[in-house]
């Protein structure tokens, strides 16, 4: 049992001894990045990668709402001091301001202060920004940006003092330094008790010492020196070589300046990337030290030698990793390949559509059951072979390349043939990866039994309108019949009446015949016509007759019609289909004003279309039914009162005629349907 868990664990290091050397190797290489980039820039590689981020909309935002200010002391030069001569608040720190404020593109507002009365500022808001030293009690205060440089705070004595060496030896003597000064609080910490005599300044405090009022001075080295240099005329005092600390300088920002701290942390970031600390340094001072961080040559070379083994592993990983599993993915794809083209197959010969794949030079490549079933051959027979070698069964194709040609360009193609039977066919591309045409999809469909079914459900449509008319036909033909029989009698009770009466008897029963006749006629043509029938008609006329059917139905309802007909010559086109149109949108529109209104029909072309729009003042159509009305059995009237297939009909004859049909309607306010489709002159 032993063995064979040291077994399992020996197979797990061997399999996976490259990837955990990979992973330790990249962890390795994180901290040393990381170490490089906080030596660097003061940072881990999670801010390096925050503060390299542009300023958000919040904090642009923020910069537009609000002012910034600077406060500092001014006294602490070549730090920060307003000379003397010129009153102007100068030094290397607000040389850094106003490189920030340039990043910014903004105006930074500068006020000097003594030291402690700064402080005491930036808690209270009257100030955004202030440069020190960070700590866990001035944490409680104020929040901290990124680091800007390194400073160091050094310690000055009178040389006849040898027994200062270190702050250790500070314990119980006189020290001075500027009052609220981050020295005291290190003091503090490191368990040095001192008696403190402040100043206001570096300058009060360097004054104390010279009149040995004090023991030792410390404070930042730049001021420490500065004052030493202009003050120690005698050459009196001598500095401690033993630094008190060296820190991090960053800005103190206000408590309630959150945004404000991470605008200045990604303009600091900008800003040293640049060297543009450096160049200030070098300004006020003429060297580049204790300003940023050092980052030796030998940390740089380690970076390159871990990142190059890094490197040369993984792609040895790499070439092992891709040898040993290549077999494997390959069987693996194969088997996934077969697998595919099995239940790509399986589907293929499972639907009831003809379907054939064919290359661009024709020849047949693969073909479903379906298809092989239909023409009586062998699978092995049928490919190979040219799709031309069907088209007396299949679809009546001439010229194969115009087909690829047409899908090459459009997507997909669809077309309809009748050869014992109706068919419809649609053709899809079959791309390879480079999008480019490879093959060719044929979906042959039999639709014979569904046109039939669509046939008789178009005629029972037009029946049951008929049903609907016969009560206002009937109406319309008994005003004929009624003069007929009116002269009829004039005739047989009169037979020596006079010739001009007799002509004017014959004249209105043959008026009345004719218009009986045409009434007739008219539904006669309406219901036996077949769908197919193609012929050329004066558009004015035909909605004519086409209304005619509907004139006692208007009446009834008080509703005026309007026609403005602008096609005045003959069209070529299928009338049947147009019929079906008309009458189903004039029906819609007729019972769509119960309380009367106008019927609108108004008909105009263009070079290559012809477009009807026929518009109603009724009862509209909703939002939520609008996009469902050329569904079939779909209506809003009651029961008995509509089949919810007159607008599926028209939609479904437009396209057979190859135009469109769309709607505008407003609830209370009526509808507007326009059917533009093309036409052929006679």
């Amino acid at each position: 049992m032993k063995n064979k868990k040291t077994q399992k664990i020996f197979v797990f290091l061997t399999n996976y001894s490259m990837t955990i050397i990979l992973v330790v190797l990249f962890c390795l290489f994180l901290l040393v990045v990381n170490d490089h980039v906080r030596k660097k820039y003061s940072m881990d590689i999670i801010g390096y990668i925050e503060n390299s981020m542009p300023l958000s909309n919040e904090e642009r935002s923020w910069l537009e709402k609000n002012k910034i200010i600077f406060g500092a002391d001014n006294n602490s030069p070549p730090l920060r001091y307003v000379d003397p001569k010129t009153g102007k608040y100068q030094g290397t720190t607000l040389d850094i301001v106003d490189a920030i404020s340039e990043e910014l593109g903004i105006t930074i507002e500068v006020k000097p202060y003594v030291f402690k009365d700064a402080m005491i500022n930036l808690e209270n808001g009257n100030i955004n920004m202030f440069d020190m030293f960070p700590s866990d009690q001035r944490g409680k205060k104020y929040l901290f940006t990124t680091p800007m440089y390194r400073l160091c705070a050094i310690m000055i004595t009178n040389k006849s003092n040898i027994e200062i060496k270190s702050y250790n030896d500070l314990e119980g003597l006189k020290v001075s330094t500027p009052e609220g000064d981050y020295a005291e609080e290190f003091l503090s910490q490191e368990g040095i008790n001192v008696y403190w005599i402040n100043g206001n300044n570096m300058e009060d405090s360097m004054k104390l010492l010279l009149d040995n009022k004090v023991d030792c001075v410390v404070g930042d080295e730049p001021v420490v020196m500065y004052f030493k240099d202009r003050m120690d005329k005698g050459n009196e005092l001598k500095i401690i070589n033993t630094p008190l600390y060296e820190k991090e300088v960053v800005f103190g920002v206000n408590k309630k300046d959150e945004t404000l701290k991470r605008i200045l942390n990604k303009t600091i970031f900008q800003i040293r990337k640049k060297g543009t600390i450096q160049k200030i340094q070098q300004k006020w001072f003429g060297i580049s030290i204790s300003f940023d961080s050092y980052t030796s040559i030998w940390n740089f070379l380690a970076i390159v030698m871990v990142t190059s083994f890094f490197i040369f592993l993984v792609l040895y990983y790499l070439m092992v990793f891709w040898n040993r599993n290549l077999n494997r993915e390959v069987k693996s794809r194969t088997e996934e390949l077969y697998n595919s083209k099995n239940d790509l197959q399986t589907i293929l010969d499972g639907l009831a559509y003809f379907m054939m794949v064919a290359d661009s030079n024709g020849i047949i490549t693969n073909v479903n059951i379906s298809f092989i079933h239909f023409v009586k051959l062998s699978k092995d027979q049928v490919i190979g072979s040219n799709v031309t070698d069907y088209c007396h069964l299949i679809f009546p194709l001439k010229n194969f390349r115009s087909i690829w040609d047409s899908v090459e360009k459009e997507g997909k193609t669809k077309f309809e043939f009748t050869n014992e039977g109706s068919f419809e066919v649609e053709v899809f591309p079959i791309n390879n990866i480079k999008n480019e045409l490879l093959k060719l999809l044929f979906v042959i469909k039999d639709v014979t039994e569904v046109n039939l079914a669509q046939r008789k459900l178009m005629q029972a449509e037009k029946m049951a309108y008929v049903g609907q008319m016969a009560a206002g036909v009937a109406h319309e033909i008994r005003n004929p019949l009624g003069v007929i029989k009116s002269y009829t009698y004039l005739l047989k009770k009169q037979p020596g009446m006079t010739g001009e009466i007799q002509e004017k008897s014959i004249k209105a029963i043959d008026s009345s015949v004719e218009r009986a006749t045409r009434i007739i006629n008219s539904l006669l043509n309406f219901s036996h016509m077949e769908d197919e029938e193609v012929g050329s008609i004066k558009l004015d006329k035909f909605i004519g007759e086409i209304l005619e059917l509907q004139t006692h139905l208007m009446k009834g309802k008080n509703i005026d019609v309007v026609v403005d007909c602008r096609v005045e010559e003959e069209l070529t086109l299928n009338k049947g289909s147009l019929k079906h149109i008309l009458i189903n949108i004039i029906a819609n529109a007729i019972f769509a004003m119960p309380d009367g209104g106008e019927l609108k029909i108004f008909c105009q072309k263009d070079m290559k279309n012809i477009s009807i729009c026929v518009s109603d003042t009724g009862v509209g159509i909703s939002k939520k039914d609008i996009e469902h009305i050329y569904y079939p059995f779909f209506t809003t009237r009651k029961v008995g009162e509509g089949t919810g297939l007159g607008l599926y009909i028209a939609y479904k004859e437009i396209q057979k005629l190859g135009g469109e049909i769309s709607v505008e309607s407003e609830e209370l306010r009526g509808s507007t349907f326009k059917i533009v489709f093309p036409y052929h002159s006679e």
